[in-house]
């Protein structure tokens, strides 16, 4: 059986739109060097390449964090899954599962933390008020990533239990 590797619009959704939130944050804070923002006037085709790649790549490195955030606030749970002679309907649930629940818990956990980072780069331009609600659209994020988490794996739990 071939590996089959395939991006689906959850997972594009779940890295793409955090990480191009952080590289609009950095434009929008005026933190790159005139030198580089000169480059990009010039280069607007490879600019916008590039910025697609970063956005891509600041997700993936956002996603890394948010996985390790998810590892330390499970650590204590042990859920009783096992995959081992699972029929191809199973797997159609299983992927059914990770499109309705996982990939909503990507991009809530993800996007917390790309607001977070975006925060760090504009708090010197941002009023207060937008402050205090990157903050709480940040605790609101978290708490959704946290709970759809939870959901999914309990769904597993169900399906999948010894």
């Amino acid at each position: 059986m071939k590996p089959n590797i395939r991006i689906s619009f959850g997972l594009l959704i779940a890295h793409f739109l955090p990480g191009s939130f952080v590289v609009l944050s950095i434009f929008w804070g005026r933190i790159l060097k005139p030198d580089v923002l000169d480059w990009m006037d010039n280069n607007q085709t490879t600019a916008i390449i590039i910025s697609i790649l970063l956005s891509l790549i600041i997700g993936l490195i956002i996603d890394s964090i948010r996985y390790s955030f998810t590892c330390l606030l499970s650590s204590g749970k042990k859920y009783d899954i096992t995959f081992k002679g699972i029929s191809s309907d199973d797997i159609v649930v299983y992927e059914s599962f990770l499109e309705h629940y996982f990939r909503y818990h990507q991009f809530y956990g993800n996007m917390s933390i790309a607001t977070l980072v975006s925060l760090f780069i504009l708090c010197e331009i941002l009023p207060c008020y937008l402050i205090l609600l990157s903050i709480l659209i940040i605790v609101v994020l978290f708490y959704a990533s946290y709970r759809t988490f939870n959901k999914f794996m309990e769904r597993l739990c169900q399906k999948f239990s010894k």
